[in-house]
């Protein structure tokens, strides 16, 4: 087995044969570092949880849906980006949260508002144009945290024990319990005010040189275990 992180290696025990590698992430090795944003205005990206299960944290999609359009109005140079996890919006109408009807027009109102849903299959095109993400508990929060996107983590405490790459992360995220603090947050951002850029920056530079060229370094174990 290939492992993605140095936490699954240590899960993963050679046990019934098995061998298990850290090698790095081939999916992360091909992430670069964003360039500098010219853009007038912060590019938000909202990455809310489909599921409100406490295991993962639950779900902000409920309580912060209906507020972007009012941020788009105070921040008109501002570009907001929602990509809802892809069943979101089929829980909403298994659970009997939302309506056919009232989906259709949520997102008609956020698209009349200036509000732009992201299509892109990866979202790894996504991030390459986003300057600050908005999240709950999400797999994507490596690949933001690589391209040097500054995360506002609003994810409940998980009845999980996180890794030790999660936890990492976290320490150079803001976090935010409710909607006030992802505005103040994103007030002191635009004030030029990211007390957490350097450390952000040095561990984001460490993490992506694990996984640069990993997919090279698999292939050369694959050859050499082979023959051995």
């Amino acid at each position: 087995m290939y492992c993605s992180t140095t936490d699954q290696q240590e899960q993963y025990h050679p046990n019934k044969g098995q061998r298990s590698v850290y090698l790095g992430c081939p999916a992360l090795g091909r992430i670069v570092s964003n360039e500098v944003s010219h853009y007038p205005g912060l590019r938000i990206l909202w990455t809310p949880r489909w599921e409100t299960s406490s295991i993962y944290g639950g779900s902000t999609f409920y309580a912060y849906k209906d507020l972007f359009i009012p941020l788009k109005k105070d921040y008109p140079s501002d570009l907001i980006i929602m990509r809802p996890h892809p069943l979101t919006f089929e829980n909403a109408l298994k659970s009997d949260a939302m309506t056919n009807s009232e989906i259709k027009e949520y997102k008609t109102q956020n698209l009349n508002a200036g509000i732009v849903f992201d299509d892109n299959a990866s979202i790894d095109d996504t991030l390459k144009h986003v300057d600050v993400m908005i999240t709950d508990f999400s797999s994507v929060i490596i690949n933001a945290f690589l391209c040097g996107i500054i995360i506002i983590y609003t994810g409940k405490e998980t009845t999980l024990t996180p890794i030790d790459t999660f936890r990492k992360i976290m320490d150079c995220s803001y976090h935010a319990e409710n909607w006030d603090q992802v505005l103040s947050i994103l007030n002191m951002l635009r004030n030029n005010n990211d007390p957490l850029f350097e450390q952000r920056t040095v561990l984001a530079d460490l993490m992506r040189k694990e996984h640069i060229d990993s997919d090279k370094a698999i292939l050369r174990d694959i050859i050499q275990d082979y023959y051995s």
